[in-house]
């Protein structure tokens, strides 16, 4: 069963649009949202198929782009995936999780980095099991991990 890592989502009010696009970061695959009044539409992504990722800093927000292979060209998608007006740490976490997966499933990554994104998604789970038993509500559990991710970042990926 895929386990959801992280997710986000792009400011609706700035991008002028009720409806927000949404990317949620699994274990195993990338899944993006996106909807329009009449049509939803929804895809996955396997992280063997993203081809680069780009973040573009502004002053508040920044603009996350990903490159793939596996999309193909629908109506109003074309082969990427832009999400405009992210907040900058937000960013930085989701780039960083995206490569860190992509290393981990292309095999280009050494052992000891593979260690770090074990534990990563071992904290993510427990703070996940913590709300499930009701020990945290969901509120806590989302700025434990913010925390817990700005870290990592701050380290440079090392725990």
């Amino acid at each position: 069963m895929a386990f959801e890592l992280y997710n986000l989502k792009g400011n609706r009010s700035l991008n002028f649009s009720i409806f927000f696009k949404e990317l949620c970061i699994y274990d195993q695959h990338l899944k993006f949202k996106t909807r329009n009044y009449i049509h939803k539409f929804e895809t996955s992504i396997p992280y063997s198929q993203i081809a680069a990722i780009y973040i573009t800093e502004g002053m508040f927000f920044s603009k996350i782009e990903i490159l793939s292979s596996g999309l193909v060209e629908k109506k109003g998608i074309r082969g990427e995936i832009l999400i405009k007006f992210v907040p900058k740490n937000r960013a930085k976490i989701t780039k960083f999780l995206i490569e860190e997966k992509m290393r981990e499933f292309q095999g280009q990554g050494k052992q000891r980095d593979m260690e770090h994104l074990q534990k990563i998604e071992k904290y993510i789970r427990h703070l996940v099991e913590n709300l499930k038993a009701k020990k945290i509500n969901k509120k806590e559990m989302l700025e434990r991990r913010e925390r817990f991710l700005n870290k990592v970042i701050k380290n440079r990926g090392k725990i």
